[in-house]
């Protein structure tokens, strides 16, 4: 990088002496006019290993990030962390011990597999609430914030789309999806360009998104399915988040099991919460007598 000659060997210097940190990787950020925000981003085992962690001065002008190894998995799941992955997969790799980063990049560029698996649940789960969220909002007659969580849906919805085709969302969804997917992008444009009124591009935009439901919720739901029935016990909420990375979908995931109790594809069973008895616990386990059938029947939605 330019500039950083004398600096970043000194970096290197510095993370060659500090065996605790097992990962590292150097993004500049070019957003900015001056292209002087360079992150250094840190891995360790515990996050809070180096909560006071004071870098040399003669390192140059570094922000400086403490992820937990932990943290770096779950990264991928967490929409709230979708800059944070851009810079990982896009910075430069200054140091990786155990080859964990390396190999967190090689399943991001595949996109396959589990990885596949849980980002079609992941990102299925925000679409569906923010398209209950914009149906329930036009039933009260509130365009401006149906039109919000609508377009935030279809946000969700396009990268499901990429996800779909075998790659991980961009920061710039909407330039990936206009050559993945260009039935959702032609949804954008008519939810935000479109000549008609703000009702009826919402009321468009929410028949399509429907239909999205009924063909999409078996494939994106596939994953929680099988989770719900490896094991004989039933699932809390907590759980299956877990499960997920801590990706902090349990409101997602009440709206998404409420649906699939609908479909009679799961069953809940209450548990008791504290020896009292005053407060239960809804927890899910895969029906037996599931119909995989019914999930593409458009008659039995909602």
């Amino acid at each position: 990088m330019k500039g950083l000659k004398f600096k970043r060997r000194t970096v290197e210097e510095w993370l060659l002496g500090t065996p605790a940190i097992e990962g590292a990787v150097l993004y500049e950020d070019d957003s900015l006019t001056d292209g002087e925000r360079r992150m250094l981003i840190l891995f360790t085992e515990e996050e809070t290993s180096y909560h006071c962690l004071r870098l040399p001065e003669e390192m140059g002008n570094l922000v400086q990030v403490q992820l937990s190894l932990d943290r770096l998995k779950a990264a991928p799941f967490r929409y709230e962390d979708r800059d944070l992955v851009h810079w990982l997969r896009k910075g430069e790799l200054l140091k990786d011990s155990c080859q964990t980063v390396s190999e967190w990049r090689g399943q991001l560029d595949a996109c396959a597999g589990l990885m596949k698996d849980k980002l079609l649940l992941t990102e299925f789960c925000r679409f569906y609430r923010h398209y209950l969220r914009s149906k329930q909002e036009l039933e009260q007659q509130q365009l401006l914030d149906s039109f919000e969580n609508l377009l935030q849906a279809l946000h969700h919805w396009a990268r499901l789309a990429v996800v779909e085709e075998g790659h991980y969302p961009d920061r710039s969804v909407w330039e990936q999806v206009r050559k993945e997917n260009v039935g959702v992008f032609k949804l954008y444009e008519e939810l935000t360009a479109s000549a008609e009124s703000l009702l009826k591009r919402i009321q468009l935009v929410l028949l399509a998104s429907d239909f999205c439901v009924v063909s999409k919720l078996s494939g994106s739901s596939a994953y929680l399915l099988k989770l719900l029935e490896s094991r004989d016990e039933p699932w809390g909420l907590q759980e299956l988040d877990t499960e997920l990375g801590g990706a902090g979908l349990t409101d997602e995931l009440v709206l998404l099991l409420n649906q699939l109790e609908k479909k009679a594809l799961i069953k809940e069973v209450l548990t008791p919460f504290d020896e009292e008895l005053a407060v239960m616990e809804r927890k899910f386990f895969r029906s037996l007598d599931q119909n995989m059938e019914r999930l593409q029947t458009p008659a039995t939605f909602l």
